[in-house]
Formats: structure tokens, C-alpha cells, sequence
């Protein structure tokens, strides 16, 4: 039987491969010498601070608004029906200027009756002077004169019940009355603020008010150009019940206005040229703060001492250098 001519062809390639022995089998290659990873750092460059010479000015800010000293609740000492209202709201008004009449009948008549009735009781005692007439009769003749006077003053005196008047120049703020009301006695029905002499009133904001005390530093400037700004002293609190302190203006501050606000700025302490460095680089632990030092690439807890912190950044009174890197992580 004859061979095909391909089949003969493959017998001879297995021949062949078998007479070359073990020269042509696949060696094995060795592994790829590894790449050695990168060392990771124990801190993050990227957040290293360096401790720093600084000029600290520990402060709190606040609001201050031009007030007057003098505000009132005005008020009727009688009851009755109004008669008349001589004012409104923003009105300047004058020391002892009627604001206000209740109702007031005949009071009018009674009084010119009465001032009729001094006026004729004094020409009976100058006459009677001019005549040099007994003892008893001049005694009498004055005696006249003091009992018109009396029943005049008490007419006057009850008719500034009936009205309210400015007790001091100023403004009137509010004033709720109508022409023919019933009143109350002692009711308020009218606020006036005095415009002769201003007081400055200040609030401070945060945490830090608490600290603000009589005879701080203060320093106010205008809220839209701080170039007109003045300086005071905190003199004490306004009211008993009010956060709000009174300010002391320095000489040279500039005219204060009714209403006007400034900002202010209370002084409660300065470090000048001290070490310092970011409040985030400060860590607690219990009752004591540390940092986290960079010393030969890693980290070490340095327990510090601090002082003044304003601003997001804090002063260092012990346990670290100039130019030491923190960790702020």
C-alpha cells in the first residue's frame, strides 16, 4: 500500500525533531526583578506649618450705635378725655413745651380769676405801705397776698396734671393720642429722647464678650471708610439687664450723631514679636495642648505652653523653635 505524500512528510518532520535531543525544548526565563514601593511618609507635606515671629492683637468686634442718654415715658397724671395733641413722632421739642392737654373745662377761667385775685391783693398791700397804716392792718394786707398766691399755685398746679410737657429738650419718638381718647392716670402714651447729650452703646459678638471689661481699649471706625475712626475707654454697663456696654469717647473723636453706628473693636491683649503658628497645628488632650513635630521625617508630640490665639493663629510661650515644621493634620 503506497503512503500519501503529506503523511509522508510528517513522518519525517517527527523524525527529525526527535534525533535533535533536548537542545530545542523551551527553557524556563526567571522573574522580573520587582520594583521596590515607595516609603509613605507618616505625615502629609502638604499640611506642614512652620512656627513663625509674630505680632499678635487679641480683640473682639462688635457694633456701636450713637444712643441719647436721656429717654422717657411721658405720661398724664389725672384721668380724663384728651383735648388736645401740640406734637407728633420726630418732632424736636423744648425744655417745658406742651405736648399734650386733657380735656380742661373752666380750669382756664379759674386761674385768671385767680392770677385777678393777686394782682388786686398786691395793690391793696402797696397801698397800704404807701399809707403807713397800723401793724395789724399791713399784716393783714400781706397775709392777702400770700392766700391769692396760694390758691393760684394750686390751680397752676392742677392744671399741669392736666397736660405733659417736654421734661428736656429733645425729640418725641412716639406718641399715641387722639383728640377726645379716655385716659388712665400714669398710662404711656408718649417717649421722648434727649438730644442734647448722646452716649455711645456698644455690643460685642462671640465668646470673647465676656471678656470685655470697664476700662477697656476701644477703637471705632466708620463702617464705610475706616480712615474716620477714634478711640475710648468701655466706662460700664448701660442697664442691668443689658449686654450692651457705655463707651467713653477719647478727646479728638469726631461730632457724634443721634442713630449714627460704628464699628468697634475692644483691645484684650497684645504678644508683639512672638512665636506663633496656625491654631489647627495644636492638638488637646485632657487639659493640655501639643503639636506634632517633624523631626528625621517623622512625627513626635511636643507638649507646648500657649498664650494669645486670634485670628486662626496661636501664640507659643514654651516647647517649640523658630522654624520648626508642625503637622496641621
Amino acid at each position: 500500500m503506497r503512503l500519501r505524500p503529506h503523511l509522508l512528510s510528517m513522518l519525517l518532520a517527527v523524525t527529525l525533531l526527535a534525533a535533535c535531543g533536548p537542545e530545542l525544548a523551551v527553557q524556563p526565563t526567571d522573574p522580573p526583578t520587582p520594583t521596590p514601593a515607595p516609603t509613605r511618609l507618616p505625615y502629609d507635606p502638604d499640611n506642614l506649618v512652620t512656627v513663625e515671629r509674630k505680632d499678635l492683637l487679641d480683640s473682639v468686634t462688635g457694633r456701636a450705635t450713637i444712643a441719647p442718654k436721656l429717654t422717657n415715658e411721658l405720661f398724664f397724671e389725672r384721668d380724663g378725655r384728651v383735648g388736645s395733641v401740640d406734637v407728633a413722632a420726630g418732632d424736636q421739642v423744648k425744655k417745658d413745651q406742651v405736648l399734650a392737654r386733657l380735656e380742661q373745662s373752666d380750669l382756664e377761667y379759674q386761674i385768671n380769676l385767680a392770677q385777678i385775685d393777686v394782682d388786686l391783693a398786691k395793690l391793696r398791700d402797696s397801698e397800704a405801705r404807701e399809707q403807713e397804716v397800723s401793724t395789724i392792718e399791713q399784716a393783714i394786707a400781706e397775709k392777702e397776698v400770700e392766700r391769692a398766691e396760694l390758691a393760684l399755685e394750686r390751680l397752676k398746679t392742677e392744671q399741669a396734671s392736666l397736660e405733659i410737657r417736654a421734661p428736656y429738650p429733645g425729640r418725641i419718638d412716639r406718641i399715641d393720642l387722639k383728640v377726645g381718647a379716655e385716659l388712665s392716670a400714669f398710662q404711656a402714651v408718649a417717649t421722648i429722647v434727649g438730644t442734647e447729650e448722646l452716649i455711645i452703646l456698644a455690643e460685642f459678638s462671640g465668646a470673647k464678650a465676656s471678656r470685655v471689661v470697664v476700662g477697656q481699649e476701644v477703637q471705632l471706625e466708620d463702617f464705610f471708610d475706616a480712615s474716620i475712626n477714634f478711640t475710648g475707654t468701655v466706662a460700664g454697663q448701660a442697664e442691668a439687664t443689658s449686654s450692651a456696654v457705655v463707651i467713653e469717647p477719647a478727646a479728638g473723636a469726631p461730632e457724634l450723631k443721634l442713630g449714627d453706628s460704628w464699628k468697634i473693636t475692644a483691645v484684650l491683649g497684645r504678644a508683639p514679636n512672638v512665636l506663633a503658628v496656625s491654631s489647627a497645628a495644636i492638638k488637646t488632650i485632657g487639659d493640655r495642648r501639643y503639636a506634632l513635630t517633624v523631626d528625621d521625617g517623622q512625627l513626635n508630640r511636643v507638649f507646648v505652653e500657649t498664650g494669645i490665639e486670634t485670628d486662626g493663629v496661636i501664640e507659643i510661650k514654651s516647647g517649640l523653635t523658630e522654624g520648626q515644621q508642625i503637622s496641621a493634620r
